[in-house]
């Protein structure tokens, strides 16, 4: 890692502390996941027969960035999504030891290959004119805390994390570096890494315990403004134990990340309110990591929440998913549209 890296990725880090004072009176940032350039649409059957990461083959940005056409592909879509009118974008860096389709590897020795590829894409995206970025960390395979072969997280490897850390301490500085103070940069260090009470009781002391030290060893480095860990379907009791972890290592996080699927408005509707109870007593705002794409019962519970309680959602991002009963993991390909949600935020 160079020094330039290391210089600006704690300018980056200031540039975030400055920016966190405007968090109370701006309207919510509009924004959308992008991980793929391309989806494989003609296999929207497969993913309840095969896999749910069926139509996602092949499609991934960042694991094939060196390649010259990719890159071309990319960039007009991230320009063309900044100019439809969001604010901000979220991707998602899954890794592993061993990687599959759409991750890169997780090995020190392939560290440079990753990293050329990630400072390219950071480049872009902070050319294509957005506001804000949400780096997400998605640790794949048995390097993920949560991987599951039948119980969730009895496949996790816990010597791969101090493997797991220096990818996520690399490829920060590399981000830090290349975006500098052009951008507002953000990092879930786990991607719904919140513990559950769904798992079973060693798994979940296994995850908190890895969350522990992601956090502890991140907030050391790089300070904590810039950083949180997202929490699956805003169920309330993960949010719960989300702020018991947070408090178990003195660590301070702006927003409350939750990912809503619940497509009935009334039901997301008391759920946004139970994160906004939680958010409110520990000082944060609310961040909507995930969402449906486009869906009007989601949307209405959203407008209807801003308008009870104004400037409590820093952050909204949608998912590309518009017919979850698909069991796809992604069906709706760049480049992506705000649809009538900027109607409601706006």
């Amino acid at each position: 890692m160079n020094a330039k890296h290391r210089s600006l990725g704690a300018a980056s880090a200031i540039f975030f502390l400055l920016r966190t004072g405007a968090l109370a009176s701006e309207a919510p940032l509009l924004g959308v996941t992008y991980t793929h350039f391309a989806l494989a649409m003609s296999r929207v059957g497969a993913c309840a027969a095969e896999s749910r990461a069926a139509t996602m083959q092949g499609g991934a940005a960042i694991p094939q960035y060196n390649i010259p056409n990719v890159r071309e592909v990319v960039r007009k879509q991230l320009k063309a999504i900044a100019k439809a009118g969001f604010d901000s974008l979220r991707t998602i860096i899954w890794f592993s030891r061993v990687p599959g389709d759409g991750m890169v590897s997780s090995r020190e020795r392939d560290a440079q290959s990753v990293e050329e590829k990630v400072a390219l894409f950071s480049e872009d995206v902070t050319n294509a004119g957005f506001k804000h970025w949400t780096v997400v960390f998605g640790a794949q395979g048995k390097n993920s805390p949560s991987c599951r072969k039948i119980d969730w997280g009895d496949c996790f490897d816990p010597s791969l994390t101090d493997e797991n850390w220096g990818l996520i301490r690399r490829l920060r500085l590399v981000i830090g570096g290349v975006t500098g103070k052009r951008i507002n940069v953000s990092y879930d260090l786990v991607s719904e890494g919140c513990p559950s009470r769904y798992l079973k009781s060693r798994y979940y002391d296994q995850l908190f315990a890895y969350d522990q030290v992601i956090l502890s060893r991140y907030s050391a480095l790089f300070g904590q403004l810039d950083a949180r860990i997202s929490c699956a379907n805003g169920d309330i009791e993960r949010v719960d134990r989300l702020i018991e972890l947070y408090g178990s290592v003195k660590f301070n996080s702006d927003v409350l990340d939750v990912h809503l699927y619940d497509t009935s408005q009334s039901s997301m509707y008391k759920t946004m309110e139970a994160v906004l109870d939680a958010a409110t007593k520990n000082g944060m705002k609310i961040v909507i990591g995930e969402m449906v794409y486009h869906n009007d019962a989601q949307i209405a519970a959203i407008g209807a929440f801003i308008k009870r309680h104004p400037n409590s959602i820093y952050e909204i991002l949608q998912w590309p998913i518009q017919k979850p009963d698909t069991q796809c993991h992604m069906d709706v390909s760049p480049p992506f549209e705000p649809g009538n949600l900027r109607k409601v935020v706006r």
